[in-house]
């Protein structure tokens, strides 16, 4: 190979040595942080009170009702023993508390049971949530061995409407309840090494392109800034800064205004307060909106991106929610981008 090819190639093989040294580095994060968090997931806390354990029965059982407008998808308690560690089935039942079906089912075993801890049982479907659905959780251990099952619950505080039984008798307390309703799965891992892969190209092309001079380094540092600055905002999901929803908000009811302007109709969308916004009634999601950002954020983002309203085009509500400004100039492309979409 001659020294001008050499001279030629030199420029690719430093970018490529760059672009390994990333995803090597890319590769070590994702094993000593992100996989270990892959199970991470979001909880409901019905009860976390759990002072007294009272003692489950060969042939009884412990019965809570609850109610919650979450998904449920894994249920955590929190159990004691006595006499030993207890052996054999402990079999779980979510039934519907008003009209008895049931609704899902577990089945975990005994054995690996640690005292003073929640253990979660799994469920062996999710059960979507409905607000202000009420349920039934049912335990009851099948005892193989000598050992015996206490279960944690409150010292006399009770949830509204709802009752805590333990082999038939009524207790009074609450029993230690949490459920879990959201998990990431695999996609926090999915979700970085597509963000860690798309910065390694990002690398391999600035260095290839600074050491070729393909491109002017005034252009260069512009398409590098660009590129970085996507990929941040990939990991920057909207409503992450503090005041982002007062922006966001004012984009909606421009957006809305323009939609009513097209629409036809008698009514013209005037002044709008900045303690007011409007948008169309379904255009919400709670876990979206949340201003602590957390890959759940992105992974209700992409879940939701073929997601259509049902709503009208040119219907909206009228919501007290802050904006930011009058003056709509600065929000004209942002606007625009919810208008068509």
């Amino acid at each position: 190979m001659t020294h001008t090819h050499q001279k030629k190639l030199r420029p690719l093989a430093v970018a490529l040595c760059a672009a390994g040294a990333c995803l090597a580095a890319l590769l070590l994060v994702w094993l000593a942080v992100v996989r270990p968090n892959a199970d991470k997931s979001l909880s409901e806390r019905v009860c976390d009170e759990y002072s007294l354990y009272a003692l489950i029965e060969p042939g009884g059982s412990a019965e809570q009702t609850f109610s919650t407008g979450n998904d449920l998808i894994v249920m955590g308690f929190v159990f004691g023993t006595r006499g030993g560690q207890p052996t054999g089935d402990l079999e779980l039942v979510l039934s519907d508390a008003g009209t008895g079906e049931i609704l899902a089912r577990s089945t975990g075993d005994m054995a690996g049971i640690l005292p003073g801890q929640y253990v979660a049982l799994g469920l062996d479907h999710t059960v979507e949530g409905a607000e202000g659905r009420r349920y039934r959780v049912t335990l009851t251990p099948h005892y193989t061995g000598d050992g015996r099952l206490t279960i944690g619950h409150s010292d006399g505080a009770v949830l509204w409407n709802d009752s805590f039984t333990v082999n038939g008798e009524a207790v009074e307390g609450t029993l230690a309840l949490l459920i879990t309703y959201r998990q990431i799965g695999g996609f926090l891992s999915r979700f970085f090494l597509v963000i860690g892969a798309l910065a390694c190209l990002v690398v391999f092309f600035g260095v290839w392109a600074a050491l070729s001079r393909k491109l002017a380094l005034h252009k260069l540092v512009f398409v590098l800034v660009l590129a970085f600055g996507i990929l941040y905002s990939f990991v920057l999901p909207p409503y992450a800064a503090p005041d982002e929803k007062y922006h966001i908000n004012q984009s909606f009811t421009l957006a809305c205004q323009w939609a009513n302007r097209l629409s036809g109709d008698e009514w013209k969308m005037g002044h709008v307060p900045l303690d007011m916004t409007y948008r169309r009634e379904h255009d919400a999601d709670p876990l979206l909106q949340e201003e602590r950002t957390t890959v759940f954020s992105w992974q209700e983002l992409c879940g939701n991106l073929l997601t259509t309203t049902t709503d009208s085009f040119d219907s909206h509500v009228a919501l007290e929610e802050l904006q930011t400004d009058r003056n709509p100039a600065m929000y004209l492309v942002s606007a625009a981008a919810v208008f068509v979409g």
